[in-house]
C-alpha cells in the first residue's frame, strides 16, 4: 500500500518533533509522544523510560491529572505538580490495599486535604499554628503568652493514638513516638489560669505546634 509524499512527511515531521520534545523526569525521559513547546513536553501526552507516565505536562513535567505506573507494578492515577505527586490521586500497590487520598509534593499526607484541624480552643487561646517537616513521629509544643514564650504547666491528654513518653526542655513539650492520627487536648496554666484546647493531626513527622496565648483578648 502506497501513502501519499504528504502523509510520509507529516509522520517524518511529528517524529522528529517528538524527538526533539524533552521529558526532564530521567525515570519517563527514553521516548515520548504528545504535545510540544519550546522543546519540551507540554500539554497531553505520553513518556517512557523505567516508568510510564501518560497524562498532562507541563514545561517538560508531568503536571495536571495524569496516570503514573513504576516499574515495580505501582500504579498512581491523580494529580501532578512539577513532576511529583500532589493533589487527590489513588495509588495501586502491588498486593496492598489501595490507598486513597492527598499527596503534598510526593508526600502522603492521609485522607483530608488537611493533614491538622482544631477541634476547639477556650476563648483566650488564639490561632494554633502548625508545621511539619520529615523525620521522626513527634510533636514539638511551644507555648507564648503576649507573643513571647513562657513556661508553665501542661498537660496532654490523648483521646486518639498515643506517645510514649513526654519531655520537657527549654520551654517546650516533645511528645515522642507519636502514633498518628492523634487527637489531644491539652490544659496549660499559666498565673493560675487554665487555657485549653483540643486538636487533630492524620499524618506522620516531625510536628511543631505553637499555641499562642492572649489572656487580655476579649472574648
Amino acid at each position: 500500500m502506497k501513502y501519499p509524499i504528504s502523509f510520509i512527511i507529516a509522520i517524518f515531521l511529528a517524529f522528529q518533533a517528538n524527538a526533539q520534545c524533552k521529558v526532564l523526569k530521567k525515570e519517563i525521559a527514553d521516548f515520548y509522544k504528545g504535545d510540544c513547546q519550546k522543546k519540551k513536553a507540554h500539554g497531553t501526552g505520553i513518556a517512557k523510560g523505567v516508568d510510564t507516565y501518560e497524562g498532562e505536562f507541563y514545561k517538560g513535567l508531568p503536571h495536571g491529572q495524569g496516570t503514573y505506573t513504576h516499574a515495580s507494578g505501582a500504579i498512581y492515577i491523580g494529580q501532578f505538580k512539577k513532576g511529583k505527586k500532589h493533589g487527590k490521586g489513588t495509588l495501586a500497590l502491588p498486593d496492598k490495599p489501595v490507598i486513597k487520598g492527598y499527596w503534598d509534593n510526593d508526600d502522603y499526607i492521609g485522607t483530608e486535604i488537611t493533614p491538622y484541624k482544631v477541634i476547639r480552643k477556650s476563648p483566650f487561646v488564639e490561632d494554633l499554628i502548625f508545621n511539619r517537616k520529615k523525620g521522626r513521629d513527634q510533636i514539638i509544643l511551644t507555648v507564648t503568652v503576649y507573643g513571647e514564650v513562657r513556661d508553665g504547666i501542661l498537660n496532654i491528654s490523648p483521646t486518639e493514638g498515643s506517645h510514649s513518653l513526654a519531655t520537657h526542655e527549654k520551654l517546650r513539650t516533645t511528645l515522642q513516638s507519636v502514633v498518628f492520627p492523634y487527637t489531644a487536648k491539652f490544659t496549660f496554666t499559666y498565673e493560675g489560669a487554665n487555657y485549653d484546647a483540643e486538636f487533630r493531626i492524620t499524618h506522620g513527622g516531625t510536628w511543631g505546634i505553637t499555641i499562642p496565648i492572649n489572656p487580655s483578648k476579649t472574648k
